[in-house]
């Protein structure tokens, strides 16, 4: 099991779980570090290693599930991943890197929204041929786009805009707190000064010293990773049992009518076969 155990920051932690308890004001006891490390090891074991469909290109609603697996399965591997390397980050007080990888989870969380959502709606739309590219897309890296014709990347500010709107926040805290880690991530004057200390000394002389673990850090760093691992176990205990559950059931309604649609369109079943045949490397 990944622990924290930089004694410093789990100190600052426990003091913000008592926070919490008297905001709240209850006597139940908050523990925000072992709620996460209890989230991700739940989400550890919960990582499926192999899937398979045999012959899905004969099969367009299996082909389209299958693809969306790869996907899911796929960010929380590196979800994971990115999360374990936060874990080594705060140990070693590593907390640029820290800042990098909280960056990156809030990058990949957000996408992986706004995709399931524009998945969802060309679902509601009935647009099959285009879910199944989009879903596509997402398995083909950069040096393959010669499989599909409008091959393009969604950026990410569109999905930190998203999110914010599906987590209901009008102050777009999401959007706020990822400019707020990019400018101590980026070379800016943020970056640098995260390391410094300024003390007055007798005589109108002025000392810098500078720490990986300075008041600046404890003070304004400490509380951003703080934010992220509270938010860590929402997206693995409310955030992806709502993909699943609504994506995966809402597909699932539409199994017959996916099939209706490419037994009735010869043009877009040939795009679809075409498009599908490129991975499975099918003669057909």
């Amino acid at each position: 099991m990944n622990q924290i155990t930089n004694k410093h920051f789990i100190d600052f932690v426990r003091s913000e779980d008592k926070k919490i308890q008297k905001k709240n004001k209850t006597e139940d006891q908050s523990n925000i570090i072992q709620t996460f490390e209890e989230s991700l090891l739940k989400l550890q074991n919960s990582l499926e290693k192999r899937i398979n469909n045999k012959n899905s290109i004969n099969s367009h609603y299996k082909t389209i599930h299958f693809f969306f697996n790869i996907y899911l399965i796929s960010t929380k591997y590196k979800f994971v991943d990115l999360s374990i390397g936060l874990i080594s980050c705060i140990n070693s007080k590593s907390f640029g890197s820290a800042l990098t990888i909280s960056r990156s989870i809030l990058e990949n969380v957000t996408m992986l929204g706004l995709k399931v959502h524009n998945f969802s709606e060309l679902l509601k739309k009935k647009n099959f041929l285009k879910l199944s590219r989009e879903l596509f897309m997402m398995n083909v890296p950069d040096y393959a786009k010669k499989f599909i014709d409008d091959y393009k990347r969604t950026h990410v500010n569109d999905a930190l805009r998203y999110y914010d709107d599906y987590i209901n926040s009008k102050e777009k805290t999401i959007f706020n707190i990822y400019g707020s880690i990019s400018e101590r991530v980026h070379p800016s004057p943020d970056s640098f000064m995260m390391y410094q200390e300024l003390n007055e000394l007798k005589n109108n002389f002025k000392q810098v010293s500078f720490s990986q673990n300075s008041e600046y850090i404890q003070n304004t760093i400490y509380n951003v990773l703080v934010f992220m691992i509270v938010h860590i176990n929402s997206v693995i205990n409310e955030f992806y049992p709502d993909i699943e559950k609504n994506f995966v059931d809402l597909l699932k309604t539409n199994s017959d009518s996916i099939k209706v649609h490419f037994n009735n369109n010869s043009s877009d079943n040939d795009q679809f076969r075409k498009t599908f045949g490129s991975f499975f490397d099918t003669n057909y």
